[in-house]
Formats: C-alpha cells, sequence, structure tokens
C-alpha cells in the first residue's frame, strides 16, 4: 500500500473513531477538521441529533484555544479538507446549526 493511501485511510480511521465516539456520548458537536477528508464518512449521517460540526481546518500560523489544556496552541493546516459538494449530505442533518468549513474550500 502506497504512503498516501496509508495516510488517508489512517485518517479516515481517526474520523469513523470521532464518529462513533459521538455516537456513544451524544454531545451534538464532533470535530472532523483537518483529516484531510474529500468526503464524509458514511457513518456520518447516523449522527441526525448533531448540532455543531468542524469540518474545517486552521491557517498556518493561526492560534486555537484548546479546551482540555485552558491554553493556545500553535495551529497547523497540514491535513485540510477537501470535500466537495456537502450540500447533498447535509439534508440528513436536520438539527444542524453550526457548520464550521474554515480553511479549506468546501463549496455548499
Amino acid at each position: 500500500m502506497s504512503k498516501d493511501k496509508r495516510q488517508t485511510t489512517e485518517r479516515l480511521d481517526i474520523a469513523r473513531e470521532r464518529i462513533a465516539a459521538e455516537q456513544l456520548a451524544r454531545t451534538g458537536r464532533l470535530d472532523l477538521s483537518n483529516l484531510g477528508l474529500t468526503r464524509p464518512p458514511p457513518e456520518l449521517a447516523e449522527l441526525d441529533w448533531l448540532e455543531a460540526l468542524r469540518l474545517g481546518g486552521f491557517s498556518k500560523g493561526s492560534l486555537r484555544f484548546l479546551l482540555s489544556k485552558g491554553e493556545w496552541e500553535a495551529a497547523a493546516a497540514d491535513n485540510p479538507n477537501r470535500i466537495e459538494p456537502i450540500a447533498s449530505w447535509l439534508t440528513g442533518l436536520p438539527h444542524l446549526r453550526s457548520l464550521d468549513c474554515s480553511g479549506h474550500g468546501c463549496n455548499i
């Protein structure tokens, strides 16, 4: 398996792990940013209670606040998502109120 294909598979696995964690926790929030996704994982459609979805990334040189650490850190945009178009699968998330596509070219 090529390095690129392996990295893509690993990033998709991370997305699926986060989706599975949200299925258990039901927080209504999911962060799939900076995973290098080109399409949403099919499992995302099962989260019909989702209210906030983060697909964006951070610009190089920007900062992000880490709630877990209570501090700011430099943000990397090494693996921006490139999901196009997204409108067709957004209809499956009827409670979605917040969609963050910052830092990459989401086409709605």
